[in-house]
């Protein structure tokens, strides 16, 4: 057998091999994981695949990877996280009640569904970096239409939650997208 070529799940440090290029649904659900290295072959995440991960603090995503509905869901100490550079779309529940204090979301997202950010009480700062709209292959869809109305459900830090986006602010009529004690900082650009 090739050693080289087996995973092994449930460990506290997983680094999965180059070449794996889908993470089955459910493939760590409530294992006592808390670092992760994924190469730059992942391109799927599949859904809950690290949902109940307790322990898990950081995780920085390949550029091109997709991720499912739940991926991270319930990930209590999951505290940083580098979402992929060429990411569209940011499904339900995805980062449910982890602890994210920064958001960064990139430019080609397209769409946000319900509660991507729910529950995340130690959210301060969500920067988006589009400077069109979301759905930028229809520019007749709202900005309210791309981003669920409860994507950031009951989502801040008691000390406020900044908002940064580079939209007026007729574009986000739905803002802040169920979070609370949320600040909007519009027509923001970053440099």
């Amino acid at each position: 057998e090739d050693v080289n070529r087996v995973l092994i799940a449930g460990v506290p440090n997983c680094i999965i091999p180059y070449g794996v290029v889908k993470i089955a649904p459910h493939a760590f659900y409530y294992s006592s994981i808390t670092n992760i290295n994924f190469p730059d072959s992942i391109k799927e995440i599949g859904d809950s695949a690290f949902a109940h991960c307790e322990s898990l603090t950081d995780v920085i995503l390949p550029a091109n990877c997709k991720l499912g509905y739940t991926t991270f869901a319930w990930c209590y100490k999951l505290a940083n996280i580098t979402l992929p550079t060429n990411l569209t779309e940011i499904k339900s529940y995805v980062f449910e009640q982890c602890c994210i204090e920064s958001l960064v979301i990139p430019s080609k997202i397209k769409s946000i569904s319900a509660r991507a950010f729910g529950n995340i009480k130690t959210l301060k700062n969500v920067t988006f970096l589009t400077t069109v709209l979301p759905d930028s292959d229809n520019p007749e869809t709202e900005v309210n239409e791309a981003i669920d109305v409860s994507a950031f459900y009951n989502t801040g830090h008691t000390d406020g939650l900044t908002i940064n986006v580079p939209w007026s602010e007729n574009d986000v009529l739905g803002a802040p997208w169920g979070a609370i004690n949320a600040t909007i900082n519009y027509n923001y650009i970053e440099n």
